[in-house]
Parts: structure tokens; sequence; C-alpha cells
């Protein structure tokens, strides 16, 4: 038989957001817990109630949830557009941007990226500026600066190969005058990109990598004469 577990036994367990910590006795003879609300709340709840999962933080989720309703039921009302892929991308960043559960929040609105308020506000500013801007159903919205807000100005719309060449991974090399990706170099001088990566990967510096011959070896003189012509 299953034995009973004490109301005073549960400190310190997580009930959805809320965590037990401490028990406290009413005069009604129930018992109720201090509890810690993920958002930093505390909230004195019925004992009963919580372990029986009808409450599950200090009242922060249903407000989340009211909140999601009513902006989702306002724009929906308005344009009747909640359905487009647009749309959904308008709600993707600011997803990213504003929701703290979000996986991606921490790539996005923890290092301070934001909507600007215009978008932030109406939907049909976001979409006006995407159709004036070539917007199509196989493009990918992208921060031209990725340390900058999305806004009209700092916004565009690429194919998603484009897309994966502007992370914070991508390596750029500057040679005669030009700027493009290791993987666009390669292509344009016929060099196999996974033996240029390897260099770079194991300290050679990323132009130095892309020039030198592959039959030359690093530390000789004829690796010091390349690299001189090339600086």
């Amino acid at each position: 038989m299953k034995s009973r577990v004490h109301y005073k036994d549960r400190i310190g367990q997580k009930f959805g957001r809320l965590t037990i910590i401490q028990y406290v006795s009413k005069n009604d003879n129930r018992g109720y817990y201090l509890c810690k609300c993920e958002c930093g709340n505390e909230k004195i709840v019925s004992a009963t109630n919580l372990i029986k999962g009808d409450i599950n933080s200090c009242g922060c989720l249903a407000r989340e949830l009211t909140i999601k309703r009513n902006i989702e039921n306002k724009y929906t009302k308005k344009h009747g557009k909640s359905k487009t892929r647009l749309y959904q991308i308008w709600l993707d960043i600011k997803q990213r941007c504003y929701n703290t559960k979000q996986n991606t929040y921490k790539w996005y609105g923890a290092k301070g990226i934001k909507m600007c308020d215009e978008w932030f506000n109406d939907y049909l500013e976001f979409e006006k500026w995407s159709l004036s801007n070539g917007y199509k159903e196989n493009l990918t919205i992208d921060r031209i600066n990725s340390k900058c807000n999305y806004e009209p100005n700092n916004c565009r719309w690429i194919t998603m190969k484009q897309q994966l060449r502007n992370t914070s991974r991508t390596i750029l090399i500057t040679y005669n005058g030009k700027t493009q990706c290791l993987k666009d170099w390669c292509n344009d001088l016929g060099k196999n990109y996974q033996t240029i990566h390897g260099r770079i990967y194991t300290g050679w510096q990323p132009k130095i990598a892309l020039l030198v011959p592959y039959n030359i070896r690093k530390g000789s003189k004829k690796y010091y004469e390349i690299v001189n012509s090339i600086s």
C-alpha cells in the first residue's frame, strides 16, 4: 500500500510554475503552501488544489494566455490574415524577442533584440513594408546588422541559403576590395571548402588559408613569401 505523503514533506517540490517553500496552516483546518512562482512572485495556495493541478502559477500563466488570445483576436478580427505565412513570421519575431519561454529567446530578446514599435503595434505595417521590399513565399526575413533590431532600415528578404551565410559563425574574407563569405570565395577560386576551413580551424588566418596553394607547407620559406605578397 502506497504511504501517504504529508503536506510538510513536499517542501521544495515543484508543481507547474510553483515551487513550495513553506507549509502554512490556517484556521479553516485546510493545508496551504507558500510558493514561489517562476516569474518571481510568491503566492499562498491551497495544498489540495496545487497537488491536484488546479493551480499551476501565481496567475501569470493565465495573464500570458489572455494577452496572447487578445493579440490574436485583435489582429484576426482586424485583417483576417492570421493564417498567412507572413503573419506567422510576424508572430515568430515577436515571440523570439519578447517571450522568455521561447527556445530562441536567448539569441534575440535576451541579447536586447527588439521589434520596432511600428511593426509591433500593427501587423499591417509589417505586411506593407514586406510587400514593398521584395517579400516572396520562398524568402526569409534577415537583419542586415545582426546586433540591431527588427526594423525597416535593418531588414531584408533573402533566400534560406543566403540566411545561413549571414550568421555570427560565417567567415568573411576581404580580398582585392571585395568581401564575401568563405564558401563563395572557394566557389570563385576553385578551392576545396573543407580543406580551407580545416586550415582556418587549425589557426591559419582566413585570407592566408584561402590563397596559399595546397602544396605549400605552413612555415616554409615559400609560405612566408606568399604571405608577405598577400599582406
